[in-house]
């Protein structure tokens, strides 16, 4: 993963180099090119590492293999009772599974206004209004029948659930522990 962040900085590098030259160039040898290796992250330390930056590095969070199973569970057991809410269209009870800064987030009329200009949403001259607007026209398409695959710790109250999508690892939701129960929220 680190080998395809860093491949267009060296190529521009190369490229600067070889523009900044002003003899003929040598001969250029071609790069040896390494296979990618397989790493197999460990499922206890779930966040991924921190991308290289100049300043300072955001810690892993850990936990044990019983919290992760623990929470796990837990996470699996509200996205199969919000997978029937959603398939009941059930607006209320989606919003009683709310954290409220993701209902401030997502009553924004100018998010609103730009998730309308979705593809999807223009074709079929849909114009959000308001949260129930944005459960009923992007929530209950999108979201019922998922199955968990993956949950990664932020910390201990901040949880990204993941799912495979497409042969694709698809964000679920982001859920926050608020008084002792999970909500979907943002952060």
């Amino acid at each position: 993963m680190k080998m395809f962040k860093l491949a267009p900085v060296i190529s521009g590098m190369i490229m600067l180099l070889l523009l900044a030259c002003t003899s003929e160039p040598a001969a250029v040898q071609e790069p040896v090119k390494e296979e990618p290796v397989k790493v197999v992250e460990d499922p206890v330390v779930l966040s991924e590492e921190p991308a290289l930056t100049d300043g300072p590095q955001e810690e892993v969070f850990e936990v044990t293999q019983e919290v992760y199973d623990k929470t796990f569970d837990e996470i699996n057991a509200l996205i199969e009772h919000l997978d029937g809410i959603i398939a009941k269209k059930n607006f209320t009870a989606w919003r009683e599974n709310l954290s409220q800064t993701y209902i401030d987030t997502y009553s924004d009329k100018e998010l609103l206004k730009k998730k309308s200009e979705s593809p999807i949403l223009q074709m079929e001259e849909v114009v959000l209004k308001d949260l129930k607007d944005y459960f009923t026209y992007v929530v209950v398409p999108s979201r019922m029948s998922l199955k968990l695959e993956e949950i990664e710790f932020d910390d201990e109250n901040h949880v990204t659930a993941w799912t495979v999508f497409n042969d694709n690892r698809t964000k679920l939701y982001q859920l926050e522990l608020i008084d002792g129960s999970w909500k979907i929220s943002l952060w």
